[in-house]
């Protein structure tokens, strides 16, 4: 259908403004197309100032007929609005912490709050599964209302936090998943090719998806046939160097001993990754273990790994599965019957691991109503990447999974989970390799984006902030990743933009890492969303937070005005001056660690009448604990107790720095800082996943002694210089490390 999408939206406004219902009707009664209709919602967005979509504006002009009509046609119903002119800063924040700010409105919240019952009742109704948009017209229904993409072009950004319904009536993608499922029911699970191979082997040899193991395996495929050459799958696998593949092979209990007809092995066809990840399981391998009765191999090996127990293990027409077959010969052998015991504890976990990782929607929802101990919805599945079961959904793209694990209890908040490396072979699920947080995850340009505004609804605002070990916060990572620019405006404008103010370890801001990576994209993004979506509230924030001036030589593509003339509009405001003279600004900054650092109370609480935070991250609240002075955090804690949440460059809190500093010297620090609300602190993880407890143990180390003396040293913008106060007792006063600039 050919529809000019601006001249539908210019007239959509003015009927919605005239509650002119029937003529809205007519416009858009015609259009079934989600994609056309998510445009014009878009479109409606774009050209609105301030920001609002079509069916927060046809409520706020107290059409309910025609916001209920919205809904039917499939309008996007969980956008988030601010009030025009409202802003959330930190001293916001701090009134309402993880709650949604009373600045902000939902076409719920607006539905409730002007008494619109049936158009509430309905928006409920939706959320809850309850009711399927379009059911109510007598037009034709808006076809695939299901979740899209937001649009790739650029547009004046809004706040957007849908939602995602998703209905298992509606049309799917086709998934990897799905076509594996179909070809078992097309070929039957004891299909045999030419030369003896099963479904497994073909998908292999046709080097299909890790899912299809899974699919397979579940739907029954023995795991352990040999073709005529006398090869399993698994040898297939190893043969083709995919890793991968060999690992959901072995967790599907394929027995690494077979031989073909050369007498080789899997292990001797493996190259080194592949080899190394197989000896992890050697001698003998879970199935060998099983039948030659040794129970505490066995256990070694299944305590490693996860492993399916009703995979078909043995036999081919009448085959066994592995829970199966112990059950038979656990009553002739009592160290079988060890084993036994070993799988019917993990019985239930491992069912709904293999449902997950099948993709099976219905299957996992079953197994999960069934379950009375979640505990596996938080555990990491011992697979070789240490993953949880919603990380492995999100890396499988698959939203709807998403949702219902995270229905049912999976944690979002404060998860971190290993970077996947596909030859990482180490089973280790300590995560003392890299992590990041969950969240990040859901970024990237290949995965669908409604998976990580899905997230940003159920998790706490503050995941935005957490970093990554480079120190990245998730909008960093999203610019890394090449993630789409309209993307990259939902996450600014989720934070308000206050995101634009984070650095990395290495300093930089968002604009700066754009830059350096490449995005001038990102760059004019960014630059547009500064003009156009943040005010003198917002702009006061960029010298308290040493933001580099010149970074604002911007202009405004629609007024022709620059961020400074722009400035020049406000000179009747009394925070004028503060932001158009940074050097001021951080030169007051600068007197106020100093002051903090020596120890001076008077002069502290003199200069105290901000939030200041340098090029490294670091507070005046920082510099007094590393300087050892407990009267100036105290003070901090009584005027400024927000100090206690701000981390530095490296995501390392106030409270990681006490526990860095000698035992007798810190304790006094921990216990001031975890004195009131010690629960928004003391679970606060660094750039590494470390809490600021585990610093105790690490305190004599060189790393944190040279994070001390970092922290002594450098100037606000990062350059090595003399101690900002006097050396605390007992203090190294000689770096620890050959430092940067020395």
């Amino acid at each position: 259908m050919d529809v000019d999408v601006a001249e539908t939206v210019r007239k959509l406004r003015d009927f919605i403004k005239a509650g002119q219902l029937q003529n809205i009707q007519r416009l858009i009664g015609p259009i079934t197309d989600f994609k056309l209709i998510n445009a014009i919602d878009e479109q409606f967005v774009t050209q609105s100032s301030p920001s609002t979509d079509a069916l927060n504006f046809a409520i706020s002009c107290q059409q309910e007929p025609v916001a209920i009509y919205l809904v039917e046609k499939s309008f996007q119903i969980d956008r988030v609005f601010q009030v025009a002119g409202a802003h959330c800063d930190q001293w916001c924040m701090e009134g309402h912490g993880p709650s949604r700010c009373p600045k902000e409105y939902s076409a719920t919240s607006q539905a409730q709050d002007k008494g619109m019952l049936r158009l509430k009742n309905l928006l409920d109704a939706i959320h809850h599964r309850n009711y399927k948009p379009g059911t109510g017209l007598t037009e034709p229904a808006v076809e695939n209302h299901m979740p899209h993409p937001p649009t790739q072009r650029e547009h004046k950004p809004h706040i957007h936090r849908p939602l995602p319904m998703v209905s298992t009536t509606h049309k799917k993608e086709v998934r990897p998943a799905d076509i594996a499922r179909s070809i078992v029911q097309s070929h039957g699970r004891l299909y045999s090719s030419k030369t003896g191979g099963s479904l497994l082997h073909m998908s292999i040899e046709r080097d299909q998806p890790q899912v299809y193991v899974y699919v397979f395996a579940h739907a029954g495929v023995p795991v352990n046939i040999q073709d005529v050459n006398g090869d399993t799958a698994l040898h297939l696998a190893v043969r083709r160097k995919r890793l991968d593949l060999v690992e959901a092979l072995v967790q599907c209990c394929a027995d690494i001993s077979l031989r073909n007809k050369l007498g080789q092995t899997p292990l001797d066809e493996a190259d080194l990754i592949i080899q190394q990840f197989l000896k992890m399981f050697e001698p003998p391998g879970l199935y060998s273990a099983l039948f030659k009765s040794r129970d505490q191999a066995f256990g070694r090996i299944f305590r490693k790994s996860w492993c399916s127990v009703e995979t078909v293990v043995k036999g081919k027409a009448d085959g066994k599965t592995l829970i199966n077959l112990v059950r038979e010969r656990s009553e002739k052998d009592n160290k079988v019957w060890k084993c036994l015991r070993m799988l019917q504890d993990n019985e239930q976990s491992s069912l709904l691991i293999h449902a997950v990782l099948q993709e099976d929607i219905n299957m996992t929802r079953n197994i999960l109503k069934k379950m009375k101990n979640k505990e596996t919805l938080q555990s990491r599945f011992r697979d070789r990447k240490g993953k949880t079961l919603l990380s492995h959904a999100i890396e499988a793209n698959n939203l709807e999974l998403v949702q219902l694990l995270v229905e049912n209890g999976a944690n979002v908040n404060q998860i971190r989970v290993r970077e996947s490396q596909e030859d990482d072979i180490t089973l280790d699920t300590s995560l003392t390799e890299a992590t990041v947080p969950l969240f990040f995850k859901a970024v990237h340009a290949d995965l669908d984006p409604n998976i990580a505004k899905y997230l940003d609804n159920v998790q706490k605002k503050i995941e935005h902030t957490e970093k990554d070990c480079e120190g990245n916060t998730v909008l960093f990572r999203a610019i890394l990743e090449d993630v789409p620019v309209s993307t990259i405006f939902w996450l600014m404008d989720t934070m308000s933009g206050s995101n634009l103010l984070d650095r990395n370890k290495n300093g930089l801001t968002a604009k700066e890492f754009a830059e350096e990576n490449g995005r001038p994209d990102v760059v004019k993004a960014i630059d547009r969303y500064i003009l156009q979506n943040m005010n003198l509230n917002s702009w006061i924030q960029f010298p308290i937070r040493f933001y580099r001036p010149e970074l604002l030589n911007i202009t405004d593509e629609q007024s022709g005005k620059t961020f400074w003339e722009k400035l020049e509009e406000e000179k009747e405001n009394q925070n004028l001056k503060r932001v158009m003279d940074f050097a001021q600004t951080e030169k007051h900054a600068i007197s106020l660690f100093e002051a903090a650092a020596s120890g001076f109370l008077d002069q502290v609480k003199n200069l105290n009448d901000a939030l200041y935070q340098d090029r490294n991250g670091y507070t005046a609240m920082i510099r007094a604990i590393v300087f050892n002075q407990l009267e100036i955090v105290n003070e901090f804690c009584i005027s400024k107790p927000l100090l206690k949440s701000i981390p530095d460059n490296c995501n390392r809190y106030p409270l990681h720095y006490a526990y860095m500093l000698p035992r007798e010297q810190g304790k006094q620090f921990i216990q001031l800082l975890l004195e009131k609300d010690a629960e928004a602190v003391e679970n606060r993880m660094d750039k590494d996943g470390r809490v600021a407890a585990e610093y105790a143990d690490l305190r004599n180390t060189v790393d944190i002694q040279q994070m001390l003396y970092d922290a002594r040293t450098l100037d606000a913008y990062g350059k090595r210089g003399p101690p900002l106060g006097p050396w605390p007792y007992g203090a190294s006063k000689v770096p620890p490390t050959k430092v940067r600039g020395d």
